[in-house]
């Protein structure tokens, strides 16, 4: 967590029981992300997170040409 007084702070609503569940069902084929601008937890599968990368090589690899 980035503890920097400049940045403003701000309120997010969250579901505590969606946070506890989060907590409580740790797998390590997926990870759990709180979305700090909508306060849900954000599943995020291997799949998901394979795709991403992807996305992001693609993104890059012509920068590095």
């Amino acid at each position: 967590m980035i503890d920097d007084p400049t940045l403003p702070k701000r309120r997010v609503k969250v579901d505590l029981a969606d946070l506890a569940s989060a907590f409580d069902e740790a797998v390590s084929e997926a990870q759990q992300y709180l979305d700090l601008d909508s306060g849900q937890v954000v599943l995020v599968t291997e799949e998901i997170n394979g795709n991403l990368r992807g996305i992001q090589w693609e993104a890059i690899e012509p920068i590095l040409e």
